[in-house]
């Protein structure tokens, strides 16, 4: 009599990994029915989303603080034009207004529809001041003194340095901490002609 083989057992599944486009792509084999090795495959690919931000370090080549914001705004730009929902995170309302008028009037041939999340308003390009994101996940351009604790909940995080002492140490600390944790990186030097 042949020997009894709990259900779980009838069955092996292998499990193929790789990493593409910063998703994780999981190909499952399971055999059809057949306990001593599979006749046939059953197989079936899932893509999953990468738990890690990316984070980006754009190295402004000038030493002045409102390049910064103007940075943030073409970069803002050129993520919206290219599909991505963008949160610009400062530190208070006052930098949000500065924003908020920067962005009608820091190139004269561009329109970017965006909105105060403090006001309770919505758009592709969203300002905050600390409040929760909400629905927000593509790209979180940090203005900010502190990196706000919910930037994992994003694809991307950018971060914008300037040439000024404190901020230099503050994008280092910042670098180091990211990298300790397994973040994957980027640096981009950028030389601004502003």
């Amino acid at each position: 009599m042949p020997a009894k083989v709990p259900p779980a057992a009838q069955y092996r599944f292998w499990w193929n990994t790789c990493w593409e486009n910063n998703c994780q792509k999981r190909t499952i084999a399971a055999p059809s029915g057949c306990r001593n090795g599979p006749s046939r495959a059953v197989v079936v690919s899932v893509q999953i989303k990468a738990s890690m931000t990316r984070i980006d370090f754009y190295i402004l080549s000038s030493d002045q603080p409102q390049q910064a914001d103007i940075f943030a705004c073409r970069l803002a730009e050129k993520a919206y034009r290219n599909g991505l929902r963008v949160l610009l995170a400062v530190d208070n309302q006052a930098r949000a207004e500065h924003l908020d008028q920067l962005l009608w009037t820091f190139r004269e041939d561009s329109f970017l529809p965006h909105a105060n999340q403090a006001n309770g308003e919505q758009a592709a390009i969203e300002i905050n001041c600390g409040e929760d994101p909400q629905a927000h996940h593509g790209l979180l351009i940090n203005l900010c003194s502190k990196v706000p604790n919910w930037f994992s909940r994003f694809e991307r995080l950018a971060e914008i340095v300037v040439q000024e002492t404190s901020a230099l140490q503050r994008s280092r600390s910042r670098f180091g901490h990211f990298r300790d944790r397994g973040y994957p990186l980027q640096s981009h030097k950028i030389n601004q002609s502003m």
